[in-house]
């Protein structure tokens, strides 16, 4: 799946100001192990900031 590309304006808070954020998400299917001896398929998200202000882009993901 091709990743998806989205900007919105991150608010202000714990110690932060408002800025710009553009974000890429891609989807991608992945097998996990069931522990009963056969696998479990699931779709994994991965979410990653493009356009980092100051520290590198830090990955987010959710299965």
């Amino acid at each position: 799946m091709l990743p998806v590309r989205f900007r919105f304006e991150m608010p202000a808070g714990r110690g932060r100001k408002a800025r710009a954020v553009e974000q890429e998400v891609r989807a991608r299917r992945v097998l996990l192990p069931d522990r009963q001896g056969g696998e479990l398929e699931v779709t994994c998200l991965i979410a990653s900031e493009t356009t980092p202000r100051q520290a590198p882009s830090r990955w987010s993901g959710a299965c």
